[in-house]
């Protein structure tokens, strides 16, 4: 059994997590067992030598579908927008590990992996013909359609002007006299920017990756 993560310990990453699987793994008495490791790594080259996908919600999933690896999307935790599993309603890959550990693997419902852009016959030739064709009428019009949004003046008089207002526009879409400010220049005020910025970027992550689980410890206390 692989464990696929995100990144190696130290590694900047989109997500910061507030218990890295990692350090889980060194409380575990005993270590972990003798079939049982973390790899890091492209996905692609994972999935290769993957007998069944296991997630609660990614991304992976679907490059799992593509190759036609049997795929678990689990719902142990309910199925929860929070968790982002709920994406896969209807797909057919909802399952348990009390299932999976039965024998059970999930069968994709082939509507589901067409409408995910997932070819539902394995083949990629003519997936998008009908995307291909819908681009190459606007290309060929002599000009696009106006813009017709759904917010106007008439749909939503008492959400719309404050809207364009927070970003310095009138109610007719013209910007607001002294709307356009002048641009700060310079290599020191560039210079004092940035730092100020790393530096709330290491503050927040200090904060959520070594304050946060300590106040969290201390009030399970």
């Amino acid at each position: 059994m692989l464990l696929k993560l995100r990144s190696k310990p130290g590694e900047h990453t989109t997500h910061i997590e507030e218990l890295p699987y990692q350090r889980l793994a060194e409380k575990l008495p005993g270590g972990l067992p003798p079939n049982f490791r973390l790899v890091y790594g492209h996905m692609g080259e994972v999935l290769d030598r993957t007998d069944l996908l296991v997630t609660v919600s990614s991304t992976a999933a679907l490059e799992s579908l593509h190759r036609r690896i049997p795929t678990a999307v689990l719902s142990d935790l309910g199925v929860r927008e929070t968790l982002g599993n709920h994406h896969f309603i209807g797909s057919g890959l909802l399952t348990s590990w009390d299932r999976l550990d039965g024998g059970f693997r999930p069968r994709p419902d082939e509507k589901w992996l067409a409408g995910q852009g997932v070819a539902a016959d394995g083949t990629y030739a003519t997936a998008y013909d009908t995307a291909r064709a819908a681009v190459t009428a606007l290309l060929e019009r002599d000009g696009l359609p106006p813009l017709a949004p759904y917010y106007t003046p008439a749909t939503a008089p008492g959400y719309l002007p404050g809207i364009l207002a927070r970003h310095h526009l009138g109610p007719d879409g013209h910007p607001l006299p002294g709307a356009v400010t002048a641009r700060e220049t310079g290599r020191v005020r560039g210079a004092v920017r940035e730092t100020v910025r790393n530096a709330a970027r290491g503050a927040y992550r200090q904060g959520v990756q070594r304050v946060a689980p300590v106040i969290r410890r201390m009030g399970e206390l």
